[in-house]
């Protein structure tokens, strides 16, 4: 593993661990069950559904983690 890919690594569970606030060891398992994908890892793990599920919204809302967050957030008040 090159060191570019080992830092973009070790980043990337550095933001699992930081945003779902899990410790370093459940953050490498998150990201590895996500197939390294962060940002559906987010939010299948916050809002508990299946990854494929995550990045189907990941897909509709062009990629933009920050929107299918809100979006969430804004079925939330709404309940």
């Amino acid at each position: 593993v090159s060191s570019h890919n080992h830092k973009l690594k070790s980043r990337q569970i550095e933001i699992l661990q930081e945003v779902l606030e899990v410790d370093s060891k459940k953050a490498k398992e998150i990201l590895k069950g996500a197939k390294g994908d962060v940002a559906a890892a987010i939010i299948s793990t916050k809002y508990q559904m299946p990854l494929n599920l995550a990045q189907d919204y990941l897909r509709e809302l062009g990629g933009d983690l920050n929107a299918v967050l809100r979006l969430f957030r804004n079925r939330k008040k709404k309940k």
